[in-house]
């Protein structure tokens, strides 16, 4: 199956608006100091943050390897830094952010270098008025967040395979395939363009919801069709997650054919579910890439109910 996707022009920020939020952020000392930028949330903010072009290129010892950000909530995160062409990007942990923050499509946020590895953000609608959490989605979660409240699915196309899904045009190169009684709707299209563009995979990506066995000490599993376009020959995998650095080694049994299975169990297995909490029910997408000649599997577990 195939799939790819495109970015889409940053809209102007209203010059009102710019007053409004810039007005409403004193008495940061940071604003006007080159330390501090105002981003529009739009397309692609969930999984990463790129900031504008030119920020921190004289404060990158202020900002690498990690910074602490703050916003509304009683909660500080740990987030990673990288340097991607001529820009800042916060990554590992930023999703857990936005979820906290329950940040949604439109929003805009001013993001003040407060202290060196310190940024704090504070959030504002589309009108420029700061935006309290009393003001945000109550239940937030990935339909929310990219505008489709009600949360419905789209029935997908009736095909042959029944995980064979139309792609829309945006997405051409994509490869992927989703788990047993596993719907596509928007929001996952848009999470797993997420993923196949800003990690690299060298296999289709694989999206499931968790069941009992899974989270349970048992067997994670993946479907007939796409166990067989994983290599033969790998007996141990390594896991990850994009929470923080830390690797587990499982077991992978694989078997070929009409009803081939390969899973992946093991203590190595057990231990990644307990670590992060995987639960019952849990949406996560997979990407598999061949590194230092073991299959690397990092799981992304989407904010989705």
């Amino acid at each position: 199956m195939l799939g790819s996707s495109s970015s889409t022009a940053q809209p102007q920020v209203p010059i009102d608006l710019k007053s409004n939020v810039f007005g409403a952020m004193n008495p940061f000392e940071a604003i006007g100091t080159g330390r501090s930028f105002l981003k529009h949330f739009d397309a692609l903010f969930i999984n990463h943050l790129d900031c504008p072009e030119g920020f921190g290129s004289d404060l990158v010892m202020d900002v690498l390897p990690a910074v602490h950000v703050r916003g509304a909530s009683p909660l500080v995160f740990q987030v990673g830094v990288e340097i991607v062409g001529n820009c800042i990007r916060l990554s590992t942990g930023w999703s857990l952010f936005v979820e906290s923050e329950k940040i949604v499509s439109g929003d805009y946020g001013l993001f003040v270098l407060s202290a060196p590895h310190t940024l704090e953000m504070k959030l504002f609608d589309s009108n420029g008025n700061e935006k309290p959490m009393s003001a945000r989605p109550p239940a937030w979660n990935l339909f929310v967040a990219y505008g489709e409240e009600d949360g419905h699915p789209n029935p997908p196309p009736a095909q042959d395979d029944v995980n064979l899904y139309a792609v829309p045009e945006h997405l051409l190169g994509m490869q992927y395939e989703l788990g047993p009684k596993l719907m596509m709707t928007g929001p996952l299209m848009q999470a797993l363009s997420d993923v196949w563009i800003n990690f690299e995979t060298h296999f289709p990506l694989y999206a499931c919801k968790l069941n009992h066995s899974h989270v349970n000490g048992g067997t994670f599993y993946f479907t007939t069709n796409f166990s067989n376009t994983l290599p033969t020959g790998h007996k141990i995998v390594t896991l990850s997650h994009p929470a923080d650095d830390h690797l587990f080694a499982a077991t992978l049994r694989k078997r070929t054919g009409n009803t081939g299975l390969a899973l992946i169990s093991g203590p190595g297995w057990k231990d990644f579910v307990k670590h992060y909490g995987f639960q019952l029910g849990d949406l996560v997408v997979l990407s598999i890439r061949l590194y230092l000649g073991r299959l690397l599997v990092r799981v992304f577990r989407l904010p989705i109910v």
